[in-house]
């Protein structure tokens, strides 16, 4: 059995620019002035609740006292990333919704989600861009704040007794903290997009590609 957990964000759907411009906002409407990092991998935890936890932090503000404002941010960034998708709704990479639906169907693959986002903007985002969201494991920042937490969260669920350091299991992302997160855990890693082009050996532009079925060490079935 082959176990493949995919990043949302700039992985699956073309959304990488509206969700750092919107969680910006939603963050700066709720805390007021921020000076946000200028890359987001100088963040401890690239996560949602993640960042602005050290935000708060570097802010002076102290556990228990962040529930209030992280939920506020959360809230805020929900109506925000709504209005946009009525407007304009979000776009899948290439291929990746194909992808995805016969992955659904391979019988010798599990398919999860694991992503360092909330999970009502993940699921927005996700039907947007038109993926099946009822038929795919999801694990979101709303189990943990920190992505190793989601990810392993998330293997739990596809394979309660799989260990960690499994060979059999795969993550895909576009971001250095997937790579990073991946690298942690043991986990096999395939890059997607931009970002990490030439900086991993297991790499794709998309899933239009020819290539992403051998790239993810699959025979994927019609």
């Amino acid at each position: 059995m082959t176990i493949l957990i995919f990043d949302i964000d700039g992985t699956l759907i073309d959304s990488t620019g509206l969700d750092s411009k919107l969680y910006r906002q939603a963050v700066q409407e709720v805390l007021g002035s921020v000076q946000f990092r200028s890359d987001w991998s100088e963040y401890t935890d690239v996560t949602d609740p993640g960042i602005l936890r050290q935000i708060l932090r570097e802010k002076g503000v102290e556990h228990p006292s962040v529930a209030e404002p992280i939920a506020a941010a959360r809230a805020r960034f929900g109506e925000l990333v709504a209005d946009r998708l009525a407007e304009e709704p979000c776009r899948p990479l290439p291929g990746a919704v194909g992808a995805m639906a016969r992955l659904i169907r391979d019988p010798k693959v599990r398919v999860g989600l694991a992503t360092g986002g909330w999970g009502h903007t993940a699921a927005m985002k996700l039907r947007s861009a038109g993926f099946p969201t009822e038929s795919i494991p999801i694990f979101t920042a709303d189990h943990h704040h920190q992505r190793i937490g989601i990810m392993r969260a998330c293997l739990s669920s596809l394979a309660p007794g799989e260990t960690e350091a499994s060979p059999k299991v795969t993550y895909i992302g576009d971001g250095p903290w997937d790579l990073k997160a991946s690298s942690e855990l043991d986990w096999g890693f395939v890059a997607v997009g931009p970002r990490l082009q030439g900086k991993w050996r297991r790499w794709i532009p998309h899933f239009a590609d020819p290539s992403w079925s051998e790239v993810l060490g699959l025979t994927v079935s019609g």
